[in-house]
C-alpha cells in the first residue's frame, strides 16, 4: 500500500489505550473500546433490529466527521506551536533556538512537559482514528442503505448490528477525544496568561 497505508492511525490509537501507572496496554481499556460496541451489535441482532433508513444517519456522521477533521487541524496547529526545549522534545528531534524562545515568550515562558505533549499527541491519534471510523461508518451505511443491506429479511438485523457496533466505537472514541481534549485545557490552557 506504501504511501496510501493507515494502518499506523489504528496503531497509534490503540497505543494510547494504556495504564498511566504501568505504562503498559490496559486489556480492561481495549476490552471498553471493542466488547462494549460489539455487545450493542450482538444484541441488535439478537433481538433482530433493522435500520429502516440510513439516510439520517449518513448526514450525521458525515457532518461529526467533517467537525473531526477540523478539530485534527486544531491539534496539530496547537502541537507546532507548543514551547518546546532548544535541544530536544524526548524523542531525539532538535529545535530551532530562536523560534522556541519567541514562543516561550509568547506562552508567558511556560514550560510543557513531556506528558503534556503526549497528551496532545495522544489526543491527536485519537482523532485521526475517529475520522477514519466515521469515514469508514458513512461509507459502509451508504452501500448498505442503496444495497438494502439493513431492511433485507434475513439479514438485516445483521447489518444493522454491525453498523450500529461500529457507530458505539466512534461514538466512544470521541468521547474519548473529547475528555483529552478537556484535560489538555486543564493542564496546558489554564495556566497560560
Amino acid at each position: 500500500m506504501g504511501k496510501s497505508s493507515l494502518l499506523a492511525i489504528p496503531a497509534d490509537h490503540f497505543a494510547t489505550l494504556y495504564d498511566n501507572r504501568t505504562g503498559k496496554l490496559n486489556p480492561l481499556d481495549i476490552a471498553h473500546h471493542i466488547g462494549t460496541p460489539a455487545l450493542i451489535g450482538t444484541a441488535c441482532w439478537f433481538y433482530k433490529v433493522n435500520l429502516a433508513d440510513a439516510t439520517g444517519a449518513i448526514s450525521g456522521v458525515s457532518i461529526v466527521a467533517g467537525l473531526l477533521f477540523s478539530m485534527a487541524v486544531f491539534l496539530f496547529q496547537l502541537r507546532t506551536s507548543l514551547p518546546k526545549t532548544p535541544t530536544a522534545d524526548g524523542l531525539g528531534r532538535s529545535y530551532d533556538t530562536k523560534r522556541t524562545e519567541s514562543l516561550a515568550e509568547q506562552a508567558g515562558n511556560k514550560r510543557i512537559s513531556t506528558s503534556e505533549r503526549d497528551l496532545i499527541d495522544e489526543c491527536f491519534s485519537n482523532v485521526l482514528w475517529a475520522i477514519l471510523i466515521g469515514l469508514f461508518l458513512a461509507i459502509y451505511l451508504i452501500i448498505g442503505g442503496a444495497a438494502k443491506w439493513f431492511t433485507h429479511p434475513n439479514t438485516g438485523s445483521i447489518f444493522t448490528g454491525i453498523a450500529i457496533a461500529i457507530s458505539a466505537h466512534f461514538l466512544l472514541t470521541i468521547a474519548m477525544c473529547l475528555k483529552r481534549l478537556r484535560r489538555a485545557y486543564e493542564t496546558i490552557g489554564c495556566g497560560m496568561p
